[in-house]
This record gives C-alpha cells, structure tokens and sequence, in this order.
C-alpha cells in the first residue's frame, strides 16, 4: 500500500493515495515511514494541519533522521509557522550540521518570514557544502530578485547553468531577469526539454512552460507563448487542490461582511 500511494500522489489522484496511505498506516501503526508518506499526500491537498499533526509523530517515533525533520519543517514554512520551522531545523542541523538540503530549507523560510539576508547566507552555506546544488542556486537567485540586485541574480542562475543547463527551474529563474531573442541557445534549450516535458515531473514541467511563456513573449510571439502559458498552467493546476465552488463561497462572504458600512 505504500509503494501504492506513492504511485497515486505522483498521477495528482491525491484521494486514491491517501486511502492507500492510510491502509499502508493501518498495517504499520508505529512505522514513522507510513506517517510521512500520509503526510506528503495531505500536504499536497492542501491539509496542513493533519499533515503538521503526522510529520511531528513521525519526528517523535524516529527522533534520528534529519529528513524527517526537514519534511516536518516544509510543513511548518507553509502554514505560516516560520519560527517553528526554524528551530525544527536546527535539529535537524544538530543530527546532520553537513546535509545542504537543511540550510536550502532554511534559505527558503527566511525568504518567505522577508529575512532577505538571512536568507541569501543559508543558501550560501548550502552552496558551500554543496557548490553543484542547483536548486539552491535558483533559489539564491530568486532571492536576489526579491532584493532587486538583478545583475547578482542574473549572474548567479548564469552559473547555475553552467552546471546544469537542462534544469527548468533555472530557465525559470532566468526568465525574470532577461531579455530573449529569436536566435537566444537558451532558448533553443528550453524547447529541446520542453520536448520531453512529461519525464520532468510535475514541478520541473510547470517551470519549463512558464519560462518558456516568458521568452515567446520576448520574441513577440505570442501564440506559442499563450500555448505554453496553458501547458503550464494546466500542469499546475494538476497538482493543487482547487474548489472553485468553495472559493466562490469564501469570496461572497467576504463581499457580504466587508461593506462600506463595516468598513467604516
């Protein structure tokens, strides 16, 4: 059932996964393995708290392993609990001070608590344990945007590609802070991985069509960047739960409680 799950959550049919996940939990009761793997499955439709509730039980059970710590602290970055998240690294850090993966994560919640600076010297440190660690140099990047230091992010994914010049997430990156032309080898790059988009998995075939809707437009061909636009989009929307429905509610109660009246 857990190898099952894992399959299901990879297809996006997230309801069939997390019944098999719990079958998998069923079978294990004490197994800190089959809580995450519920945990991934409710994290990713948007069930935070559950997903909080089970990544802590599993730290609990298996107090050694620093990933899963890690998953615990994604958890907690999403729901907002920066703070938490932070010192759920720091044990992580404690059982593993030399795994880049926990200072990337690191990087990455104080970029969104708008530590910039803290921000830029984790994922320094997690280039410096790891200099070929692509992800983290996108990441680097985009925190220099949020900066507005473009010429330091621009250079930054620069180098990235010089490592890794078939990683979308790059091309994304790139694509905030440059200008494309019709005749532009990055260009010509990302359509040769766009090629195969469907073996780059959900995340990497989303960055591939966003930045390739960005450099249509450069070129001022802007069929095939709409196409990409839709690709993209479609392959996002895979992957996050949306009720339209339920949104449409959320809105109407807002417009109902918030009038001039009220706001007043």
């Amino acid at each position: 059932p857990g190898n099952h799950s894992i399959s299901l959550r990879e297809m996006s049919q997230f309801q069939e996964a997390e019944f098999a996940a719990r079958k998998a939990l069923s079978l294990k009761p004490d197994s800190a393995e089959a809580r995450t793997d519920l945990a991934d499955i409710l994290f990713l439709s948007a069930r935070l708290d559950e997903a909080e509730i089970l990544s802590n039980e599993a730290t609990e059970i298996a107090p050694n392993s620093p990933r899963l710590f890690l998953k615990l602290a994604n958890v907690q970055e999403r729901l907002n609990h920066f703070d938490d998240a932070l010192k759920t690294l720091d044990k992580a850090l404690e059982l593993s001070p030399n795994m880049p993966d926990l200072y990337h994560r690191r990087g990455v919640v104080y970029l969104m608590s708008n530590k910039i600076e803290e921000s830029v010297e984790a994922f320094d440190k997690a280039l410096e344990i790891n200099p070929d660690f692509v992800q983290a140099i996108a990441s680097k990047s985009e925190t220099l945007q949020t900066k507005g230091d473009m010429d330091a992010a621009r250079e930054t994914v620069q180098k990235g590609l010089q490592i890794d010049e078939s990683f979308p997430s790059l091309y994304y990156t790139l694509s905030k802070v440059k200008k494309f032309t019709k005749d532009d080898p990055d260009l010509q790059e990302m359509v040769k991985l766009s090629e195969n988009d469907e073996a780059l998995g959900h995340t990497q075939e989303t960055a591939i069509h966003f930045a390739l809707f960005k450099a249509y437009q450069d070129i001022k061909n802007y069929d095939t960047a709409f196409d990409h636009l839709i690709k993209g989009n479609n392959r996002k929307r895979s992957s996050v739960p949306y009720d339209r429905e339920k949104q449409n509610k959320t809105y109407d109660l807002i417009t109902n409680i918030c009038t001039p009246e009220y706001i007043n």
